[in-house]
This record gives structure tokens, sequence and C-alpha cells, in this order.
């Protein structure tokens, strides 16, 4: 912290102090700037407190962000400075040796409370991969894909294309259970699916799954030869007479 022994006009302040005499007190002078733009920051508040808390001198910067507080007594202070739409800044403890000093300060820079309360952005990454036969090796079409985290409290639905290419795109950062079904086909489960910060894009490896036969499967075929059916019985029309003895 740099200190000069220049002479410097008297902000208006109040202190204490009061019933000191006039060289008896120091001033305290600094620049306040915008942490971003480095723009003066206009209209700021400025006190110093003693360690005992029983001075405490207060000023308001001018509009080139300009903060001079005067009738300031020998001790140690923390300086405190605030504005309108920015954090509290502390700085110190500045240490006012002795009077008639002028002191000047290191340039003191607020951040916009705007800044603390955005959120920070959203880390978005992708899952892809393709989905071949596990025999044959040949892509595998039009597949059904979920994508699901842990807590279940994200899930992604996606249709591969017709060769067997799939695109899980702006995915949130998480832990993914991947799974994949299609007619004719094994389940496939594949778990710890991350996607990070430092991990956005996640390549699979080729997925083989095993087909269950089902596809395979004819229907039964119905025969083209005639169906023969036993002839039935003839039968005679014959008279029973019974004999009397």
């Amino acid at each position: 912290m740099t200190m000069l022994l220049t002479a410097t006009g008297l902000g208006t302040t109040r202190t204490s102090a009061q019933t000191l005499p006039q060289t008896a007190f120091s001033q305290v002078q600094g620049i306040i700037l915008d942490s971003a733009s480095s723009q003066p920051v206009p209209l700021v508040s400025m006190s110093l407190l003693n360690k005992k808390k029983t001075v405490l001198v207060r000023g308001t910067g001018n509009e080139a962000g300009v903060v001079a507080l005067g009738q300031v007594p020998p001790d140690t202070y923390i300086v405190t400075v605030a504005g309108a739409g920015y954090q509290a800044q502390t700085v110190g403890p500045i240490r006012v040796k002795s009077a008639g000093l002028s002191i000047q300060l290191d340039t003191i820079r607020l951040r916009s409370s705007h800044v603390a309360q955005a959120r920070p952005q959203a880390v978005l990454g992708r899952v892809k991969g393709t989905v071949i036969d596990s025999a044959s090796g040949r892509p595998l079409p039009l597949m059904s894909m979920s994508l699901v985290n842990k807590r279940r409290t994200a899930v992604r639905r996606e249709s591969g294309s017709d060769q067997g290419f799939f695109l899980f795109d702006q995915v949130p950062a998480d832990t993914y259970t991947l799974t994949i079904t299609g007619l004719g086909y094994e389940t496939k489960v594949i778990q710890g699916v991350q996607v990070s910060a430092t991990d956005r894009s996640i390549q699979l490896d080729a997925i083989r799954l095993r087909s269950t036969g089902q596809s395979l499967k004819q229907p039964q075929a119905i025969s083209s030869r005639p169906v023969r059916y036993a002839r039935p019985m003839r039968t005679s029309a014959q008279t029973l007479v019974s004999k009397q003895p």
C-alpha cells in the first residue's frame, strides 16, 4: 500500500474525534474501479473503522470514483467500500502513523453483485456409437436407445440410423446407463457412461448385439397335397323279422 505525503483537498467526512485539533488529522484517499471494465464506480461509500471500533470515518466518492476521507486520527483501520449494484469490498488493515499525512490507497476494484448471482454455465456433452450384429458384424439399423442417469431425473431417447449409428447431443454432465433394444435381438445395458467437464464427447466402442433368432422363424408351411379322409362304410337296409316258435 502506497503512502503519499502530498497535500490534497479533504472530502466530506464524519468522525468521532471531532474534539481533536485540525492539525491532529490525516487524510486517506482511494480510487474505485469496476473489476470487469476498469471503469470508475461513481458515488461509492467508504468507511474506516479502527480495531477498537471507537473511531469511524465515512465519506462518499465523486463521479470519477475518487473518495477522499479527511479528519482521520492516527490509528490502524479496516477500509470498507460499497456501491449500488456492487459487492462490498474490505481491505486493510492500513496504519495512519501520525497526523498531517496524505495516504493514497491502492486501487480498489469492486465486483458487480450480478456476477455473484449468475449461475455457472451448464456442462453439456454428447454420447455416440454404433450398433452391430455380434455374428456378422453388420450394422443394425433403427435400434432404440435410452440414456438414464442414476437418479432417473434425466431420460433421453433416440433411434439409431440406417447404418446403426446413434448420437445423444446436449447431454448434461452426469453418469448414465445406456439401454439398447431392437426386434430380434437381446437387450444390451451399458452402465457407467459418464459425461463431465473434462470429457464431454463420449465415443463408445462398437456395441455388439446377439440375435435371439426370432426374426429367423418362418411360419409353418401348409401342405399342398389333398387330404384323404377314410371312406364312410356302406350300409344296407335289412328287415329283421322275429320268428315265433
